[in-house]
């Protein structure tokens, strides 16, 4: 589900909805990835499943991808919330969707997290979709952590190991830029 808040912080809207296994699962889940393509279009993906949407910036469903993958895992249903060790198990045991980037030339990126409480073992999968959502690279493994776009294609990332081992220090930021007008 999308919220839509206006700059004062007033609930303007709301549209779409949890995917099916979240409603199965009967737990909230937050988190996934959000941001705007080429088009001023809202690309959406929750966290518990791989499952891309895109809506008008109103909330009208324009149309919906989804990806089978051999290293995506959806959640199954919540344990018992009163046994810690039980519900940590849960939460290692399904990869989130915890990012989707749409850069300025087309080109949507999606990160699942692998070993999502493992600092030592980080590892994420850079998914690459064109803007037709054809996706035209899959299971790029990384152990850094993608953060956030500019206006120039530049993509910024850090390495969570390096904050596991030093946690008093500043992440060193790695930045890439993708080159070229279009999309691959």
């Amino acid at each position: 589900m999308v919220h839509k808040y206006a700059s004062d912080g007033t609930l303007v809207k709301s549209f779409g909805e949890a995917p099916d296994n979240v409603k199965l699962i009967k737990l909230m889940i937050t988190g996934g990835g959000i941001d705007l393509d080429t088009r001023g279009n809202i690309v959406y993906a929750h966290a518990a499943a791989y499952r891309l949407q895109w809506f008008t910036p109103e909330g009208q469903l324009l149309r919906t991808k989804t990806r089978e993958s051999e290293f995506y895992k959806a959640p199954a249903e919540a344990p018992n919330m009163s046994d810690p060790d039980a519900m940590r198990r849960w939460l290692s045991g399904w990869t989130p969707i915890v990012r989707v980037i749409a850069l300025r030339n087309g080109l949507l990126i999606v990160e699942i997290r692998l070993n999502q409480h493992d600092l030592e073992r980080y590892e994420s999968m850079l998914d690459l979709f064109d803007d037709s959502a054809e996706l035209i690279a899959g299971g790029i493994r990384s152990h850094l952590r993608l953060l956030c776009k500019d206006d120039h294609n530049q993509l910024f990332f850090y390495n969570p190991r390096e904050l596991d081992s030093q946690p008093n220090k500043n992440p060193t930021i790695l930045v890439y830029r993708f080159k070229g007008e279009k999309a691959l």
